[in-house]
C-alpha cells in the first residue's frame, strides 16, 4: 500500500523546497545592491499600479465595554470600491503620560 499524505502544509512545504526562484541571491560575485535594484524594478514590473488614494472614511459601527479596554468596530476605505473592518482596543487605564505597551 503507498503512503498517503493528506496535509496541505506539507504538500506546499515541499512543492517550496522544489523551487529555485530565478532571481534569487546569491553571492557568489554578485553585489547586493545590483541584486535588490533588478529585484525591486521585477517586483513592481509585476505589482503593476498602485491603487490610486482614498478618504479613509472611518466609521465606528459599535463600541463595547469589557473589563479593562474599550472594543470597537471600525470599518474603513482603503481603495475605491473596498472597505476593511477592523477591532479597535482602547485601553481604559492609561499611565499619566498617556503611553502604554505596544
Amino acid at each position: 500500500m503507498s503512503k498517503r499524505q493528506f496535509s496541505m502544509q506539507t504538500y506546499w512545504d515541499k512543492k517550496a523546497s522544489e523551487v529555485i526562484p530565478r532571481m534569487h541571491f546569491t553571492d557568489a560575485g554578485q553585489a547586493f545592491s545590483t541584486w535588490h535594484d533588478s529585484a525591486l524594478a521585477k517586483l513592481l514590473e509585476l505589482m503593476g499600479e498602485f491603487p490610486r488614494p482614498v478618504a479613509l472614511d472611518a466609521e465606528v459601527e459599535y463600541s463595547v465595554e469589557e473589563c479593562d479596554f474599550i472594543r470597537q468596530r471600525v470599518v474603513f476605505d482603503t481603495e475605491e470600491y473596498m472597505s476593511v473592518p477592523c477591532q479597535v482596543l482602547i485601553p481604559k487605564h492609561f499611565k499619566s503620560d498617556r503611553s502604554q505597551p505596544a
